[in-house]
């Protein structure tokens, strides 16, 4: 408010806010959503990390063995 800026927030359901863990993010999403219910007008949106199949896996020596659709980097929700 200070900068002239909107009061307004799109929160991360990954990383710190599920500690890492990308199950956790469906609790996240549940409480950021009760907030928006009880009248929290400043949450305008929120982003989950996903990718095709769940979870991640290291980069092997043969790239052909890594799994196609599977984060490289930070675990992630899958689409299913």
């Amino acid at each position: 408010a200070k900068a002239g800026l909107p009061e307004f927030v799109m929160i991360d359901c990954s990383h710190g806010n599920s500690r890492e863990q990308p199950q956790r993010q469906k609790l996240v999403w549940e409480d950021i959503m009760k907030q928006r219910r009880n009248g929290e007008k400043a949450i305008v949106g929120a982003m989950l990390e996903s990718h095709l199949v769940e979870g991640s896996q290291p980069i092997p020596q043969d790239l052909t063995q890594l799994k196609y659709g599977q984060s490289i980097t930070d675990a992630c929700l899958g689409w299913e």
